[in-house]
């Protein structure tokens, strides 16, 4: 059985990041197919089984390369932050 399908909106800069990791090629394929696109984005609609691997995905990259020497947050940890948010689904 499938999972479920939700609307993830995302700015052209979190699609150019994203597509730089490899690792989630399966969403790269569906950004091909995006359901719509906006001013700032598209909006893609992706299964819940994805959406948790991106996350994932993201974590584990939060941990590596998004704090300083320091532990503070740098410009591209806030950006995987706020994907992680962005691929938060209740």
């Amino acid at each position: 059985m499938e999972s479920a399908k939700v609307i993830i909106q995302l700015s052209h800069d979190e699609i150019s990041y994203l597509s730089a990791m490899p690792e989630l090629e399966l969403l790269h394929q569906a950004l091909l197919h995006a359901d719509s696109t906006f001013a700032h984005g598209v909006a893609v609609t992706l299964s819940r089984d994805l959406i948790e691997k991106c996350r994932e995905t993201l974590t584990d990259r939060l941990g590596k390369v998004g704090f300083d020497e320091n532990y503070e947050v740098t410009s591209e940890g806030k950006m995987i932050e706020n994907l992680i948010d962005r691929f938060y689904v209740a």
